[in-house]
């Protein structure tokens, strides 16, 4: 039914409609007229068709959220929690994904196509520069952005007082490494563990994606020396995994014969054996910081300029044993 119809049924003008079921009927039209027109409208089935009453208004509140293609579950979860609270605020979250750096820029020009108020994005890319709409970065911190970040000082102080603690002093690495675009916690604990002193030599960094075979492969390669690390850390849980399955290809037993901590606390880290120890990451808090900047932005297009980190909480489980 249109409400060229629903006027008709209630003898009256399409305006008079448009008034009651927008909200503004009070003072202007009768409460009995007002009733018998919610009445109908909702007998009938009618609908207020707020996107055509949002594109005649130009007020889209369209928030495009641009990220890495979900690999994990978690990633689901993110997605589903932005949609969530995006939508408690009438706003809606329009999603574009890539599989790696070089399709940034096709994935942003896609979500910005559809119009939309602002964007989140996942990762910094040059090709931001030239856009007019509001964007947060996540994980990325330059300064001409609003910016939210795991809290990587937190993060390097707490593994380091972990290793130590355990007194591994050859440490090694496998995570997502990349000039351009770099991983802050990853960057700032390669730049720490050192002046600790702890061991950390080039060949015991490898770069890995955050696929599972990515971690088996790193790990395969690191393990060609013969002089090892004590202990591997790594960001991602998955990458973890696939370091515990060329392990046990090797023969090796964690962590008696190789430590590993993880970096974000997913569930599979109490399904590994041993059980993984990990990073909590408050995602409910970095994705709430995500959507109170892109808010305020819109709110407030000259407001300063704001970066919000979010700390986080290390897990003990059972994959990394006391030298």
């Amino acid at each position: 039914m249109t409400m060229i119809e629903l006027a008709e049924l209630a003898g009256v003008s399409q305006s008079t409609v448009s008034l009651v079921l927008n909200g503004k009927a009070d003072g202007r039209i009768s409460s009995d007229l007002k009733i018998k027109i919610e009445h109908l409208a909702e007998k009938h089935n009618y609908r207020v068709n707020q996107a055509a009453r949002k594109l005649r208004s130009r007020e889209k509140n369209l928030i495009g959220i641009a990220m890495t293609v979900p690999y994990t579950a978690s990633y689901g979860t993110r997605i589903a929690s932005l949609q969530s609270k995006l939508n408690k605020l009438d706003y809606r979250g329009v999603f574009g994904f890539w599989e790696d750096l070089s399709q940034i820029p096709d994935t942003i020009n896609r979500i910005l196509e559809l119009g939309v108020d602002a964007l989140i994005c996942w990762d910094y890319h040059k090709c931001l520069e030239k856009e007019r709409v509001p964007i947060t970065l996540y994980e990325q911190h330059r300064e001409d952005y609003d910016c939210v970040l795991v809290d990587y000082e937190d993060y390097s102080a707490k593994l380091i007082e972990y290793i130590l603690k355990m007194n591994h002093l050859k440490v090694g690495f496998i995570g997502h490494l990349d000039k351009e675009n770099p991983n802050l916690r990853s960057n700032h604990l390669l730049q720490q563990l050192p002046s600790h002193g702890i061991e950390i030599r080039p060949e015991w960094i490898k770069h890995a994606t955050g696929e599972l075979k990515s971690g088996y492969e790193s790990f395969s390669e690191l393990m060609k020396n013969k002089d090892r690390p004590t202990l591997i850390v790594t960001p991602s849980d998955i990458i973890a995994q696939g370091i515990y399955y060329k392990a046990n290809e090797l023969g090796m037993r964690i962590p008696n014969d190789m430590s590993i901590i993880g970096g974000d606390n997913m569930d599979i880290c109490d399904f590994l054996v041993p059980k993984l120890s990990s990073f909590s990451i408050n995602e409910d808090k970095l994705d709430s910081a995500l959507i109170e900047l892109v808010v305020r932005r819109l709110k407030k297009p000259d407001s300063p300029r704001e970066t919000i980190s979010v700390g986080v909480d290390f897990i003990e489980r059972e994959s990394c044993i006391q030298m």
